[in-house]
C-alpha cells in the first residue's frame, strides 16, 4: 500500500456528490461496486490520470450517455445494473452495431468508434 499518498473509499461514506471531483492522480482505492450504486449523479469523475479517466454514470431509464467518440484513448465501460443498448460505428452517420447489455457485463471501445449508451430498463 502506499503510505503518503493514498486515498480510500470511507466505507461510512453513503452519498457520492460529497465526494471530490477527482481523486487522480494520486493513488485511489474503492469499492467500485459500492462506489457506482451510491451514485445519484448522471456523471462524477472518480479518478483521472494521464491516460486513464474513471466515471461514474447514472443514466435514467431512457436516457443516453450521448453519442461520442474519443480518437486517442480505448474506452472500458461497464454496466453495474440495468439492461441497455449499446451503438457502435465507425461514423456519426453509421452506428450500425447494436448490442443488449445487462447488470455486469463490459464494453471495450477502440478508439476512433462512435458509441452510445441508451438505458432501456
Amino acid at each position: 500500500m502506499f503510505e503518503n499518498d493514498k486515498t480510500e473509499f470511507d466505507s461510512e461514506m453513503t452519498n457520492l456528490p460529497e465526494f471530490p471531483s477527482d481523486f487522480g492522480p494520486n493513488p485511489f482505492i474503492i469499492d467500485m461496486q459500492k462506489a457506482a450504486r451510491q451514485n445519484d449523479n448522471f456523471r462524477t469523475t472518480l479518478w483521472t490520470g494521464d491516460h486513464l479517466q474513471v466515471t461514474l454514470m447514472n443514466i435514467p431509464v431512457k436516457g443516453t450517455v450521448g453519442l461520442e467518440v474519443h480518437s486517442d484513448l480505448d474506452q472500458f465501460l461497464r454496466v453495474e445494473e440495468g439492461l441497455g443498448l449499446v451503438q457502435l460505428g465507425t461514423s456519426k452517420l453509421s452506428m450500425d452495431s447494436q448490442y443488449l447489455v445487462f447488470d455486469n457485463y463490459s464494453i471495450f471501445v477502440p478508439a476512433g468508434i462512435w458509441h452510445n449508451i441508451v438505458n432501456i430498463g
